[in-house]
């Protein structure tokens, strides 16, 4: 139901944690734990898909200190995987950050595989399958928080991939049919317009990411009285 993009909005810093591809498949947001430690002269860096209880290391996305002062990071595709480099003179003496996952089928297929192993089960390295999914027999169903919870959370923190996700996904429920991001966004602003009677509103996404997008103060208000 979430067509692949590489990014939200690809005009933003491309190392915006908040900016992350979008995938139907999200771990961690999409983002990628990076730290760095002072070790002597030199620095130790992790990348990690950390959780509360669990930091599994990931090779999908690789971090290479520049001898450099800016800029501060770079981001190269390098086809199976994404490559950071970082400056060094901006590392001081240690820290971390959330860094945007550009490959998030593949970043939750090798998280997946190292936790299959910790149970004793060896899977291959994760592909990416075009086209419909292989068929096979339901081994797990998991069902989300409700959805009035997952906006809150949206909300309260800001999400901007919770609220792509979300937005796309009723656009697809409503249309019968997965649509790209601006397809949805334009869906998305013909039903304010017709229900909320926010008649000068111009979404481009669903997050307000992008500096085209049109809302006014009155529309929010008729928005609001209409709910």
């Amino acid at each position: 139901a979430v067509p692949y993009r590489r990014a939200i909005e690809p005009r933003q810093p491309p190392h915006a944690g908040y900016n992350p591809a979008l995938s139907g498949l999200s771990l961690n947001y999409n983002r990628v734990h990076f730290e760095w430690t002072r070790a002597g002269g030199d620095y130790t860096i992790t990348m990690d898909a950390r959780s509360g209880r669990y930091r599994p290391d990931v090779t999908v996305a690789r971090m290479r200190i520049a001898d450099r002062r800016s800029p501060v990071y770079t981001y190269h595709d390098a086809g199976g995987r994404d490559d950071w480099t970082v400056a060094r003179g901006a590392l001081g003496g240690g820290g971390a950050r959330w860094l945007p996952v550009r490959k998030p089928e593949l970043y939750a297929g090798e998280v997946f595989a190292t936790f299959a192993r910790s149970q004793g089960i060896v899977l291959k390295a994760p592909q990416v399958v075009e086209g419909a999914a292989p068929q096979g027999a339901t081994l797990v169903t998991h069902e989300s928080d409700p959805l009035a919870d997952i906006l809150r959370g949206m909300l309260r923190y800001s999400t901007n991939i919770t609220a792509e996700m979300v937005g796309m996904a009723a656009s697809a429920r409503r249309r019968g049919r997965a649509l790209d991001l601006a397809a949805s966004a334009r869906e998305m602003t013909g039903w304010a317009q017709a229900t909320l009677g926010m008649k000068t509103t111009d979404l481009r996404d669903h997050s307000g990411l992008n500096d085209l997008s049109r809302l006014s103060a009155l529309d929010m208000a008729r928005a609001l009285a209409a709910a």
